[in-house]
């Protein structure tokens, strides 16, 4: 798998890992209101030329090291699981059950609305 990495807003670092068979999005650091449109721009970026991805493919957003997540960053992460069901694609977001993504989706009643996996021991990093 090639990567790319990037740091929308210098506050968080967007790593694509392409594969045939699926993508992976890796995210470290914070998604807040300053750079969830950047972000985003990355998640999209996973799926679209010069390496797009059929549909029926799987891509896992890794969320297990975003130390911080407001709405705005709430707000993307619905609107790409929204996205990527319309375009046929199978998304999943890898959150730590006690971390603060998976805290922010539970506070906003948000996390049943999500294709949620808990990350076990070693599978984050």
């Amino acid at each position: 798998m090639a990567s790319v990495p990037s740091q929308p807003a210098q506050l968080a670092v967007v790593t694509v890992m392409r594969g045939t068979a699926q993508r992976r999005i890796r995210v470290l650091g914070e998604i807040d209101m300053s750079n969830a449109d950047e972000v985003l721009g990355r998640f999209a970026s996973a799926i679209l030329p010069p390496e797009p991805l059929p549909a029926g493919r799987r891509i896992v957003v890794d969320l297990t090291r975003v130390e911080f997540i407001d709405s705005a960053g709430v707000s993307i992460l619905l609107r790409f699981s929204r996205e990527l069901a319309e375009s046929g694609h199978e998304l999943t977001y890898l959150v730590d059950r006690v971390g603060p993504v998976a805290r922010t989706l539970r506070t906003a009643g948000v996390d049943t609305m999500l294709p949620l996996a808990h990350a076990t021991s070693g599978s984050g990093g």
